[in-house]
């Protein structure tokens, strides 16, 4: 577990991890190696470290891994490292990217361990109108260390998203600004979609970003389903019943009631090619 100290102002040295000069000395500032995560350090050992700076994106020299880290920072960087490929799962709908941040908070003065994650609100449903899924996930910072209370960043964490398996997303980016209390929501529409759907997740500090996956509910549908039929027994039509998000692996019986007119049949068992 990442404990929070204040920075001291870091000495020039030749086994830091960032170089010194004259005038970087009077502003960098000395990270506590204890507060940083294992996996965070073992990355900094094969020099898998990204800084991330106004305007720059570099790769943190490799520390030797029975050297203890030296790790320093400016207002306005901010290292990164990706500990894995894929999210995994911190609680029940709580989704934990891929990545860990070390940065100072707005006054530059505290160090500060977070990491990125993402919330599904509930499965993608689907629209008959729009004829296509929608929903929306929640993507926020947790800084375990600090418990709920919020924390203003030095430095935002900006994020854009790729479609994926996604037709549109909407935003297409969101810049975080705080941790334990900022949640984006994003919106995602899809119109071809099975079981769950792909959103690709891309931080600033990594072009090829990560992909998560959110849960899809099944729907049941009408396939060219007429707008009108005349009454009175003088016109018949025939429905298609098929199923979205899904592919049916047994025969589903399906129930079928109207409010006017009369069904051939009100009980049809649908099938991977729809049910008539």
């Amino acid at each position: 577990m990442p404990t929070r100290v204040a920075l001291a102002l870091a000495a020039a040295a030749a086994t830091s991890v960032l170089p010194y000069t004259a005038a970087r000395a009077q502003q960098a500032r000395a990270v506590d190696p204890r507060i940083l995560p294992q996996s965070f350090r073992d990355r900094l050992a094969r020099g898998e470290v990204t800084r991330v700076s106004r305007g720059a994106v570099d790769t943190v020299r490799a520390v030797p891994a029975d050297t203890p880290p030296r790790v320093a920072l400016r207002p306005g960087e901010v290292l990164v490292a990706r500990t894995g490929d894929r999210a995994t799962a911190a609680a029940d709908t709580v989704f934990r990217l891929p990545y860990t941040y070390v940065g100072l908070d707005r006054a530059g003065s505290t160090a500060m361990v977070y990491r990125p994650f993402y919330v599904p609100q509930g499965p993608l449903r689907y629209s008959a109108e729009q004829d296509a899924f929608s929903g929306t996930f929640l993507l926020g910072l947790q800084d375990t260390a600090a418990g709920p209370r919020a924390e203003e960043l030095g430095t935002p964490v900006r994020v854009r998203f790729g479609f994926g398996d996604v037709d549109s997303i909407a935003p297409d980016s969101v810049i975080l600004r705080q941790t334990n209390a900022q949640l984006e929501p994003v919106r995602v529409f899809a119109s071809t979609v099975m079981d769950s759907v792909r959103v690709l997740v891309v931080p600033a500090s990594d072009p090829r970003g990560v992909s998560i996956w959110l849960p899809v509910q099944p729907a049941l549908a009408f396939d060219q389903a007429p707008s009108r039929v005349q009454g009175l027994g003088v016109e018949a039509a025939t429905l298609v019943v098929g199923v979205r998000g899904t592919r049916l692996r047994d025969s589903l019986p399906v129930s079928l009631s109207v409010s006017r007119g009369s069904l051939e049949s009100n009980r049809l068992m649908l099938t991977e090619g729809g049910a008539r």
